[in-house]
């Protein structure tokens, strides 16, 4: 029998190589940018916005209108939960330590989640992790560091077969749908705790209904959260209604964006189709990883449809790789991986085609090549999307009948 360590020596060795590129990245500017990223000085910026807000408000400052404490003067966007930090007498002070604190805590969880086994696995975990949009969440210190963090504490209580871990996996879920909304329609994950659909369905309400409850509670604040948040005027954003403003943004470059998008979408159509049973059949039905990968997938979906989203939301996809790292996974798993990957990858190419024109807009390939490659992601972007939801409907379908069977006996 291996030792632990030996069993777990992948693992190690691709948190300490996502740990060392990361801080590679933040000491070489230059290499940061080769990603297709733009720093933010302070580091952890956004959670700077965060303890600025909740130092402010103990000092009296209406941060919905604005927060001088802010190096960028920026209002609280968030809900009020997230003011809880000035009372906790958190302050800008303590963004360093707490910003890696968060850094490390998503590297250790994402890897346990992960977990390879394998070179081949480890590669393509740290592959993911540095991938830029999870790189610039973790340079930003964004608060879906937070909601992942969740998500995974989630998935492992579910993974657990003792009696609260319904409760405390429904209290983790409800604590983050209470600082960021969209976690709510992550609830059906409980469904894959060992004692199935027929237990969980209680909690699912109850933790539906708390969520109300948070809600009216502070439902003015909350207002005006939703009347400040911001959506993401950029052809690096994700989301289902990016489709007219990108056609805007581009200045009409309508042929060049299809150029780049048909092909995509046409491949990525008939592998779909072809892909479909392994697809359907891709989430385990219950353990870590099944909570995990219907949290992330659940969460993503509601995410594409309803907004536009930062780079950084495709954190709820790295939920899934679990799934598709599992050695018994099906071709299917890495194909989707693949598409995974690319996605994120490819923001370094539109980086590095965007700055270029902007830096000499006479140059019409470039905005065509630009064009081509924001039709080609924005594809990318919507088959990935559409696969995830056919393995997450595989899942309902084949848990439905099971729950279903245990009431009618």
């Amino acid at each position: 029998m291996q030792a632990a360590w030996q069993r777990w020596r992948w693992a190690l060795l691709a948190a300490a190589v996502t740990l060392g590129g990361f801080a590679a990245l933040l000491n070489f500017p230059a290499a940061f940018r080769v990603l297709g990223l733009r720093e933010m000085k302070p580091v952890y910026a956004d959670l700077v916005a965060v303890l600025a807000a909740g130092e402010a408000v103990q000092q009296g400052i209406d941060v919905y209108r604005g927060n001088p404490l802010d190096p960028f003067n920026r209002p609280h966007v968030y809900g009020p939960a997230w003011l809880v930090t000035g009372s906790l007498g958190l302050t800008r002070g303590d963004t360093g330590w707490l910003g890696t604190l968060l850094v490390l805590g998503f590297i250790g969880a994402a890897v346990a989640l992960c977990a390879p086994r394998t070179p081949r696995a480890a590669l393509l975990t740290v592959a993911l992790l540095l991938s830029p949009p999870v790189v610039l969440a973790l340079e930003r210190g964004n608060n879906d560091l937070v909601i992942f963090l969740l998500l995974a504490g989630a998935a492992a209580l579910l993974g657990r077969a003792g009696r609260m871990a319904l409760p405390a996996a429904t209290a983790a879920l409800v604590t983050a749908a209470a600082l960021k909304f969209y976690p709510l329609v992550c609830l059906p994950a409980l469904a894959t705790q060992r004692a199935g659909l027929r237990r969980a369905l209680p909690w699912v309400i109850v933790g539906a209904l708390a969520f109300v409850g948070v809600w009216f509670a502070q439902r003015v604040d909350l207002a005006r959260v939703f009347a400040l948040a911001p959506e993401p005027a950029t052809i690096f954003a994700y989301g289902l209604r990016l489709g007219a403003l990108t056609w805007r943004m581009l200045g009409g470059e309508h042929f060049w964006l299809l150029l780049g998008a048909a092909p995509v979408l046409t491949a990525g159509a008939g592998w779909i189709l072809r892909s479909a049973p392994a697809l359907r059949a891709l989430v385990p039905l219950q353990g870590v990883a099944a909570a995990a990968a219907v949290a992330g997938i659940a969460g993503w979906i509601f995410c594409y449809v309803w907004t536009t989203n930062f780079p950084y939301r495709v954190l709820l996809l790295v939920l899934l790789a679990p799934v598709l790292l599992r050695p018994e996974a099906p071709r299917a798993a890495g194909q989707l991986l693949a598409g995974l990957l690319a996605l994120g990858w490819l923001l370094a190419p539109l980086d590095w085609c965007a700055t270029a024109f902007d830096a000499d807009g006479t140059r019409t390939t470039l905005l065509h090549v630009l064009a081509v490659l924001t039709g080609a992601h924005q594809a990318l972007v919507f088959i990935v999307s559409a696969a995830v939801a056919v393995a997450l409907i595989g899942w309902v379908r084949r848990v439905w009948p099971t729950w279903s069977a245990r009431v009618a006996d």
